[in-house]
């Protein structure tokens, strides 16, 4: 969302009484968690990292080595490499695996995993990376907490508050697991700057206003694709995995691009059947067209519109 909310801005003063343990309590309250298990980063990217390689580490200490990772494709990549890159084995996809990693909502198809599916799928793990990047374009509660044994989730401030700017991410442990996290965050990692604890903050400060602009962008640009592609109607993220049967997706992204229209090949997220579409801007209507109109000329007649999404847009939208 960076560009498209207006960020609060914040003063030198602001950024002189901003610490971490502020921000922390405020994450924590948020999550309905103890802050204890709360930890900082420069976004969620680094989160996992940490996260993996303190797992990784504890596996090799207890149990001399480590196992196997489950993913359930198609993921976000990077979440399902840095697994592997730790030490982790990949999992055959009906046998047992020690370890799960999975974005929630899920990144690239926008869907959600409730508590019950969520206990479900990830039972019989003894330790699970739950990349919660995406969720506060929803109302639901974070999977932390839960409390779940081995249960981490990471979140930043990137998407939904658009604060690329900040580098503000965080950790939550596993209560069982906070105290021996924090000693590895403290060797590791970097403090954030006061600047950008300043920031998220303020974002948290004026978090209504942000979520409330975020929502009603994202849910038009939903119901705006849903008429072309009902299943959207259900997505929980502004993202959304278009399936192409057939077809070379990461042929049709790189010709796709050469006409200005961005998608993402279903290759960066281990499935090729598909491309990833943002819903995040506010020329996605003009935008959507304009791919639909490529898919055509490229031989691929998308679907005709329904006739039961004929929502107006909204006017806060119409006037901006």
């Amino acid at each position: 969302m960076a560009g498209t909310v207006r960020l609060p801005r914040v003063s030198s003063r602001e950024a002189d009484r901003a610490t971490t343990p502020i921000v922390k309590a405020q994450i924590g309250d948020l999550l309905g968690v103890d802050p204890r298990r709360v930890f900082l980063t420069h976004g969620a990217t680094e989160g996992n990292a940490l996260a993996l390689f303190h797992i990784a580490g504890s596996e090799r200490r207890h149990r001399g080595s480590v196992g196997r990772v489950r993913a359930w494709m198609p993921e976000y990549l990077p979440l399902w490499e840095s697994a592997l890159a730790v030490g982790f084995r990949p999992a055959p996809s009906r046998g047992p695996a020690a370890f799960a990693v999975v974005s929630n909502p899920r990144n690239p198809e926008g869907r959600l995993w409730n508590r019950r599916e969520a206990e479900t799928r990830l039972a019989g793990h003894r330790a699970v990376l739950i990349d919660e990047t995406f969720r506060e374009f929803t109302s639901a509660p974070s999977l932390a907490e839960t409390g779940h044994r081995g249960w981490w989730c990471t979140g930043t401030f990137t998407k939904v508050y658009g604060g690329d700017a900040l580098r503000v991410g965080w950790v939550v442990s596993p209560p069982e697991e906070s105290e021996a996290f924090r000693r590895w965050h403290a060797l590791v990692a970097d403090p954030v700057p006061p600047l950008s604890l300043a920031g998220a903050i303020a974002c948290l400060d004026q978090r209504d206003r942000l979520l409330r602009e975020v929502r009603d962008l994202w849910e038009w640009n939903r119901t705006v694709l849903a008429r072309h592609r009902p299943d959207a109607s259900a997505l929980a993220a502004p993202v959304y995995f278009d399936r192409t049967p057939g077809i070379d997706t990461l042929r049709l992204a790189r010709r796709a691009v050469r006409r200005s229209i961005l998608v993402a090949p279903g290759t960066y997220f281990g499935d090729p059947g598909g491309v990833r579409i943002c819903l995040t801007r506010r020329r996605f209507p003009t935008d959507f067209e304009a791919y639909l109109r490529f898919r055509k000329s490229e031989g691929d007649a998308p679907p005709r519109p329904s006739p039961v999404q004929t929502a107006l847009r909204p006017s806060t939208l119409r006037r901006r």
